[in-house]
């Protein structure tokens, strides 16, 4: 007992020393709408979208009377609690698997099993108002693949009521399921066989769970219109369209150069071990489905879903950035191997994981200190005209410029999106930052005609402005 808390801290202390600018107060863009609209706007919403867990987070909250700028807070130092538990269970789970009585073993597979959990696309997660709802979640399914991987009726049961309840935090985090059974069983030196029962039954516990939590969500919301069982069309969309501009989108939270040497060293050493030591088939069958569904798995829940957005969400991606874990990972389990070496390629793969976590977090925050300064101008120069003019702004009109900005930088990802590139958005930041109430509308093509036709800026310029009265035409650039 008194190892496993003290596996704990070390957990914990690592999460928050890796998550500590995303302490830093700021809002994300859900986060000005929570604001401006209250808890129970928010509360309401996401019962709509089936996300009830999330829903009964914020009734919590409100219960609670939590204030709006605590939210982010409380709700990432728990979030980190739930991520330390993942790790430490699913370090125990295969500390006694491998069974390698040695310091620097256990200090890499401690590495190894930390980065699973907390990798450059986990920054997306951090953003999220709810974020302690889905490291819940990860929490969920990490113990469904160890009840799955323990086999028999009981442990079939539980891992089904935890897989159940990991999908209904948020359904991206399943995810992490197949890959871990997978893992486990490499661990166990399973034959091929029982991995291969062992992966058939996380797939049939992986298709149940959907299900109830899809009937479960949609007594609530209304999830419907969003399930479609044309898998045919879906998968074909998902292949030629999706995963491309997915992984072309992911990779913005790291540097996908760096990325690929670290998997093509570490699979270097692989073929060289694998040459070496017998069981030559079953080692590269078993890594072949590693690798096949840790890069897959993400992409599976858009085989049943009809919202044909261009990109998945990093979220519902983790997987996609855990290959360097999860393979010097194969390597302890199966093969007597350099562990001096594996030391240097985990402790590389920490730096990078944690490197783009923070880079990816403070970037949030300057999007966030730019979100304010924008604001402010617009703010300023609308009250000029008010004092000046002896009128009262009510209504803002707005338009985009011929090519406007979505990202403040060349560095592409949900934590740079600029305020303005979101429609919604616009409307609930003015009265965090302002005391001025207006009212956003959707600028008509032929006031855009006379006021701004054919204009295009690459930075704030009061020509953006144009007042009548008490309207405020506002070009976004």
């Amino acid at each position: 007992m008194k190892n496993k808390v003290l596996l704990f801290i070390v957990f914990f202390s690592l999460g928050i020393i890796v998550t500590y600018p995303a302490f830093v107060p700021s809002y994300v863009l859900d986060g000005y709408c929570t604001v401006h609209n209250g808890y129970n706007d928010t509360i309401n919403l996401l019962i709509q979208n089936g996300r009830v867990v999330s829903a009964g987070t914020f009734l919590l909250f409100s219960t609670l009377h939590l204030p709006y700028h605590s939210m982010d807070f409380v709700s990432l130092f728990i979030a980190n609690i739930f991520l330390a538990l993942a790790v430490e269970t699913l370090f125990i789970s295969i500390k006694n698997k491998i069974n390698k009585d040695s310091m620097a073993v256990n200090f890499v597979l401690l590495i190894c099993v930390f980065c699973i959990f907390y990798n450059p696309l986990t920054t997306e997660v951090l953003l999220l108002n709810d974020v302690i709802v889905v490291a819940l979640g990860i929490l969920f399914i990490t113990m469904a693949s160890t009840k799955i991987n323990n086999g028999g009726f009981k442990n079939y049961v539980l891992a089904l009521l935890f897989m159940f309840l990991g999908i209904l935090c948020y359904y991206g985090v399943a995810c992490y399921l197949i890959p871990l059974i997978i893992l486990l069983q490499i661990c166990d030196k399973s034959n091929t066989i029982d991995t291969l029962k062992k992966l058939c039954n996380g797939f049939v516990i992986y298709m149940i769970s959907f299900l109830i939590v899809y009937f479960v969500a949609s007594f609530f919301g209304h999830l419907s219109k969003y399930i479609s069982f044309d898998i045919i069309s879906n998968l074909y969309y998902t292949i030629t369209n999706l995963i491309p501009s997915s992984l072309a989108s992911l990779f913005n939270f790291s540097n996908i150069v760096v990325y690929y040497l670290i998997v093509t060293f570490i699979l270097c050493l692989i073929i060289y071990y694998i040459t070496k030591f017998s069981e030559k088939k079953r080692n590269v069958l078993i890594l072949s489905l590693l690798l096949l569904f840790t890069l897959i798995m993400p992409f599976i829940p858009n085989l049943f879903i009809t919202d044909r957005i261009d990109y998945t969400a990093a979220r519902t991606t983790l997987t996609i950035m855990i290959i360097p874990s999860i393979l010097v990972i194969y390597i302890l389990s199966l093969f007597n191997s350099n562990i001096s070496l594996l030391t240097i390629v985990t402790i590389f793969t920490l730096g990078f994981n944690s490197f783009f976590i923070h880079q990816n977090l403070i970037l949030d925050f300057d999007r966030y200190k730019e979100d304010i300064a924008y604001i402010k101008k617009i703010d300023q120069r609308i009250s000029w005209y008010e004092s000046e003019n002896h009128k009262k702004i009510k209504t803002v009109y707005y338009a985009y410029d011929k090519s406007p900005k979505y990202y403040y930088s060349n560095i592409e990802n949900t934590a740079n999106v600029r305020l303005s590139a979101i429609d919604w958005a616009l409307d609930c930041a003015f009265p965090t930052y302002t005391d001025n109430k207006y009212t956003f509308k959707k600028m008509n093509s032929t006031d855009y005609n006379y006021y701004f036709n054919g204009q295009e800026y690459n930075k704030f310029s009061e020509k953006q402005l144009k007042f009548e009265g008490d309207t405020l035409y506002l070009l976004i650039y």
